[in-house]
């Protein structure tokens, strides 16, 4: 196992599924986009574009032949979000997120803040470590060793906050 390909799977295992779970809900991220400020001719086409970009990026991450071009892709992406960020921060509105779809409610701000970050930590390091991997040649035990990783991962991020809020809802019972 090594950690530029763990992470370069994970990315794409983030993106793929972000892609997807958008695609279930195009209304929710068209309407995320129209609070933005996004014309709603645009909000309806982002709300196809940016998933299919998302899904195209995960795929492209999964060969060493392309891995640069799912770089660059999530690169602009990240942008993306980054905006979205900002624009919410400075319109001081709450704006749903559409991060994972409707699969999880949250809000762009501060909290998307660290996400994002993450992701540019982990698009930077695979880019500065130069070493793609094709998903094809990743031993089967490390694949499935990465693919059950990376649903705990993602099974802590979206449970979590689940977890906190009860926690301090029953506190201020």
């Amino acid at each position: 196992m090594s950690v530029p390909s763990f992470i370069q799977i994970g990315l794409a295992i983030i993106f793929g599924l972000s892609g997807v779970l958008k695609l279930y809900s195009p209304s929710s991220l068209k309407s995320t986009l129209m609070a933005l400020g996004i014309p709603k001719p645009l909000s309806s086409a982002g709300a196809w574009l940016v998933p299919l970009f998302e899904v195209l990026t995960a795929v492209l991450l999964l060969s060493s032949a392309t891995v640069w071009i799912g770089e660059t892709l999530a690169f602009g992406l990240i942008g993306a979000f980054i905006y979205a960020i900002l624009v919410a921060l400075l319109k001081k509105e709450r704006i749903q997120c559409n991060c994972f779809g409707k699969l999880q409610d949250d809000y762009l701000g501060r909290s998307t803040i660290l996400r994002i970050a993450l992701l540019i930590v982990m698009n930077s390091y695979i880019t500065i470590a130069n070493q793609p991997v094709s998903f094809a040649a990743v031993k089967l035990e490390d694949l499935i060793l990465y693919i059950l990783s990376w649903t705990g991962i993602l099974g802590l991020y979206f449970i979590v906050p689940i977890i906190l809020n009860a926690i301090s809802q029953s506190q201020t019972d």
